[in-house]
C-alpha cells in the first residue's frame, strides 16, 4: 500500500533575461528574448572528431549573421523543399542565391 499526501513544492528555473548573437554581438530585443525568438544552431560531435567525444555546441545567431554565414548553402536546401523565398529575397536584396 502507498500513502500519499499533497505537499507544496517550491522550484526555481532559469529565465533568459538577455541574449545576443554569438557572431556579431548584437543584442536581441526584449520581445525576442521573452518569446525565445532568437535563432540558435546546435551541433554535436561524436567519437573520432577533433572535439571531445559527445561534445555539444549551441550558438545563438541573429538573422543577418545567419544569412551572411550560412545563407547560400541552406537556401539551396530550402529551394529543393519548395521553401518560399520571396520574403527572404525582399528582406535581403543583396543576397545572392545561386
Amino acid at each position: 500500500m502507498i500513502k500519499t499526501k499533497q505537499i507544496e513544492v517550491k522550484s526555481t528555473e532559469k529565465k533568459v533575461i538577455e541574449a545576443s548573437c554569438d557572431f556579431c554581438g548584437k543584442k536581441f530585443d526584449k520581445v525576442t528574448v521573452d518569446c525565445c525568438g532568437y535563432g540558435h544552431l546546435g551541433i554535436s560531435f561524436g567519437y573520432g572528431s577533433k572535439f571531445d567525444d559527445n561534445q555539444d555546441f549551441l550558438l545563438h545567431i541573429c538573422d543577418d549573421c545567419f544569412i551572411e554565414k550560412f545563407g547560400n548553402k541552406l537556401i539551396k536546401q530550402f529551394k529543393k523543399k519548395e521553401y518560399n523565398l520571396n520574403k527572404l529575397k525582399k528582406d535581403y536584396p543583396n543576397l545572392k542565391i545561386s
